[in-house]
C-alpha cells in the first residue's frame, strides 16, 4: 500500500494527498493526487493569485492532480507541467505551469493549502481505520474550534529533510504568509501562530506540514490584506501558483555583522545552497 498523508477531523478522513515518482518525467521527480474525503467537495478551488476559482455550486471538485514533469516529444517540443481538474470523474480544466520538484532547484515546494472551517460538518463520514503506511494528521486535535489550514512542502528527492531545516530560508516557511509564494511584488503577512510538523519516509526527500491554527491571526507587515481572505471561512483548497517559486522565496539579501562591523551583505539563497551544502553543477544537467 502506497503512503499517503490523510488530514482527519474528529478520526475522520476529509483530505488526502499522494506523492509518486514520475514516470514520464526529464525535470521534475514528482506526480501529487489530491482529494477530499468520500462524497465530499472543495466549496472553493483557487489556483494561484485567483488565477483560476472554481466553487461550489457550479463546480464539484473531487480530484485535483499536480504534476510537475517536463516531458520532451519527438526529440524537440517539450510537453510542460500541467494541473488537472476533475468532476465526477470528468476532467473539466487543464492548466499549464512551469514549476517542478526537482534536484536543480534545491527548495521545498508549497504544493497547496488546506482551509478547513471550524464549523466544517464530519457527521456523514464514518471513523478512517489507520494503517501504519500512512500519515495521520487531526487537525481537531490542534485547535477544534477555530478556523485551521495545512500548507504541504514537498522536497525533491536530493535533499534530506533533516538537512533542509537547518537552513537559514526555514525563516520564510516559518512565518512568511501565502503572499510570498503566490503575490511576493507586494509584500507578505507575517503568520503568529503556526507550527511545522516534518514527514520522512516517503517517496520524495521528506514533506512538512505548517499548520496555521488561526487563520485570522496574522501581524500585516508590508501587505495590507490576506489575498485568500475571502475563502479562508470555507472548506477550501489553494494550488500555490507553481511558478518561479525558488526566486520568491529566496532572493533576499541579508546584511551580516561580525564583531559589531557590517561585513556586506549575503544573498538568502547562496547561505542556503552553501548550508546544504548544493553543488552548482547539479543545474547543469536539465536536459542531458
Amino acid at each position: 500500500m502506497k503512503k499517503k498523508i490523510i488530514v482527519l477531523k474528529k478520526g475522520k478522513k476529509i483530505f488526502q494527498l499522494h506523492i509518486k515518482p514520475s514516470k514520464k518525467s526529464k525535470l521534475g521527480d514528482f506526480d501529487i493526487m489530491i482529494e477530499p474525503g468520500e462524497n465530499m467537495y472543495f466549496e472553493h478551488l483557487v489556483l494561484g493569485n485567483y488565477f483560476k476559482h472554481y466553487k461550489l455550486p457550479e463546480y464539484e471538485i473531487r480530484y485535483i492532480s499536480w504534476h510537475g514533469y517536463y516531458e520532451t516529444i519527438g526529440g524537440n517540443e517539450v510537453y510542460a507541467p500541467v494541473v488537472n481538474i476533475k468532476s465526477h470523474g470528468h476532467k473539466i480544466d487543464t492548466v499549464r505551469h512551469l514549476g517542478s520538484i526537482n534536484s536543480m532547484e534545491p527548495f521545498a515546494f508549497p504544493v497547496c493549502s488546506l482551509y478547513i472551517p471550524k464549523g466544517l460538518s464530519t457527521e456523514k463520514l464514518g471513523l478512517t481505520e489507520k494503517y501504519e503506511n500512512n500519515i495521520y494528521i487531526d487537525t481537531y486535535d490542534s485547535d477544534g474550534h477555530k478556523n485551521v489550514r495545512i500548507d504541504f512542502f514537498v522536497l525533491p528527492k536530493s535533499i534530506s529533510i533533516d538537512r533542509f531545516k537547518k537552513s537559514p530560508i526555514m525563516l520564510s516557511y516559518h512565518f512568511a504568509d501565502l503572499e510570498i509564494f503566490n503575490k511576493p511584488e507586494k509584500g507578505y503577512n507575517i503568520l503568529l501562530d503556526a507550527e511545522i510538523e516534518y514527514y520522512n519516509n516517503l517517496e520524495c526527500g521528506g514533506v512538512f506540514v505548517r499548520i496555521v491554527k488561526d487563520t485570522s491571526n496574522l501581524d500585516y507587515i508590508s501587505y495590507p490584506e490576506k489575498i485568500f481572505n475571502d475563502i479562508s471561512d470555507y472548506f477550501s483548497l489553494v494550488i500555490n501558483d507553481p511558478n518561479d517559486i525558488y526566486n520568491k522565496l529566496a532572493n533576499f539579501y541579508i546584511l551580516e555583522y561580525e564583531n559589531g562591523k557590517l561585513i556586506g551583505p549575503k544573498s538568502l539563497k547562496g547561505m542556503h545552497e552553501e548550508n546544504i551544502e548544493f553543488k552548482d553543477s547539479q543545474r547543469l544537467k536539465i536536459w542531458d
